[in-house]
């Protein structure tokens, strides 16, 4: 045998009118229950004209809360399902950056080249890099400078958010024996850098701090001297180097 809670018995006649109103209003008291039924819960009901104990009503702000945050989780999950879906976008992951390996086939001036990539030919313009004005003495010496970099060399290749330019050229920075040519133009005062231009401004700033380098310490054009020619095609700014 067992007990369960249980409310005063509406079918007991016995109670008097004084009794009822004696009677606490939410009085329970412990009745015999045959061990072989079926447990039965704690059950507060009307009987009599008796209120049941009804539960705390929650407040109308809490449950819209409630309700506000669980539309957030589940937006939240759903951004996360989507997320393969939607690629990078949004993300703050560090953009991934590929080097491509190429063949130089032959140096066009001081920004163009012609690789080979995977038995395949490509012109390559170089980004930020643009040259000297015509009548700059120093003007042909990048196109020397260039060709003594990287003719016939193996070089590695960077792409930045464009691809190529309207005439179908890839636009690259280019590396060789792990020195990008790009910035040893500039740096050696023999090429200027380019305007910021979006999707080709990854190296912008770098190359702003090479040009002024080269300008603090005279290098190049900056030093306003005639170009002296070394035997293996290079130039300096220093006669008698």
């Amino acid at each position: 045998m067992s007990t369960r809670l249980q409310g005063p018995d509406p079918d007991d006649e016995d109670r008097g009118p004084q009794e009822e109103e004696i009677d606490l209003r939410y009085r329970f008291y412990e009745v015999e229950v045959d061990d072989e039924e079926e447990p039965e819960r704690i059950d507060r009901r009307v009987a009599d004209g008796w209120a049941t104990e009804t539960e705390p009503k929650t407040a109308w702000w809490l449950k819209t809360g409630i309700a506000i945050i669980s539309i957030f989780i589940v937006l939240g999950l759903l951004a996360g399902l989507a997320g393969p879906f939607l690629g990078s976008f949004g993300s703050d992951e560090p953009q991934r950056i590929e080097y491509v390996p190429a063949q130089v086939v032959e140096v066009i001036d001081m920004r163009t080249i012609i690789v080979e990539i995977d038995g395949e030919t490509a012109t390559v313009r170089y980004i930020g890099v643009e040259p000297l004005p015509l009548n700059s003495l120093w003007y042909d010496v990048g196109f020397l400078a260039n060709q003594q970099l990287v003719a016939n060399s193996e070089v590695v290749l960077e792409a930045d958010a464009t691809d190529t330019d309207d005439f179908g050229r890839l636009l690259r920075y280019v590396y060789v024996n792990n020195n990008m040519v790009n910035g040893l133009l500039i740096r050696n005062g023999i090429a200027l850098p380019g305007e910021r231009s979006d999707g080709l401004d990854r190296h912008y700033l770098r190359m702003q701090d090479w040009s002024a380098a080269a300008k603090l310490e005279g290098l190049g054009h900056w030093s306003n001297a005639r170009p002296q020619f070394l035997p293996n095609g290079g130039a300096t700014n220093r006669g008698d180097s």
